[in-house]
């Protein structure tokens, strides 16, 4: 597994949290903050990742990491790869590779989205192209 302090959100708390990653099937992404440690399993990173922040939504907290921003989504050869990567996508453009970035490295709370937020965004990306 590897392991990267990161920070989450709720309200006006920012707190760090540690959060770790299988390098390998089966992929399974988990986090260590004061709501304890969560683990979730998934067909990739990715929709592990999906899932843990699902539970963390539930109580109020966000991730603060690339594959957790509003504009974030992996490619299915991303996927494929074990959805260690993601695309941050701008209306209206296709996805470049200079636009691909680590999953799980640190980003601004600016950022921060629900997944419900960001599978909204996806979708009005995917509308635009």
């Amino acid at each position: 597994m590897s392991r990267r302090k990161v920070e989450a959100i709720r309200a006006d708390q920012r707190v760090p949290v540690w959060l770790e990653w299988s390098d390998r099937p089966p992929w399974r992404v988990a986090v260590d903050g004061p709501f304890g440690r969560l683990m979730e399993e998934g067909e990739d990173l990715f929709s592990a990742l999906l899932a843990l922040r699902r539970i963390l939504e539930a109580d109020g907290w966000l991730l603060l990491v690339n594959a957790a921003r509003t504009d974030a989504w992996p490619s299915p050869m991303a996927r494929q790869a074990g959805g260690r990567k993601v695309y941050l996508h701008s209306m209206g453009r296709p996805a470049r590779s200079d636009d691909l970035v680590d999953a799980f490295a640190p980003t601004e709370s600016d950022d921060a989205a629900t997944v419900e937020q960001q599978l909204a965004f996806h979708d009005r990306w995917s509308s635009t192209l």
